[in-house]
């Protein structure tokens, strides 16, 4: 409820936009949403079911999905 309440905020303009994915017609943070949780399930499979359950971390513990950032140099942005 988070992500979509804060994308409904500070996104307005981009409630309706029939992008980014063909395949989805839905807001997009509904869409991050999803990709988020995928990435999370191939995560645990990867690292097997207890790597989340059984961590340390109790917000490790909690996680239902991840985001996965990747730095970059700004020559690098421009760039992608």
């Amino acid at each position: 409820a988070a992500l979509n309440d804060s994308f409904a905020a500070c996104f307005l303009s981009q409630l309706d936009a029939s992008f980014p994915s063909p395949e989805y017609d839905g807001p997009f943070s509904h869409l991050a949403q999803m990709a988020q949780a995928r990435q999370y399930a191939e995560f645990a499979t990867l690292l097997g079911a207890d790597a989340f359950a059984a961590h340390s971390c109790r917000e490790l513990r909690a996680a239902h999905a991840l985001v996965l950032l990747r730095e970059m140099g700004l020559d690098e942005f421009l760039a992608s």
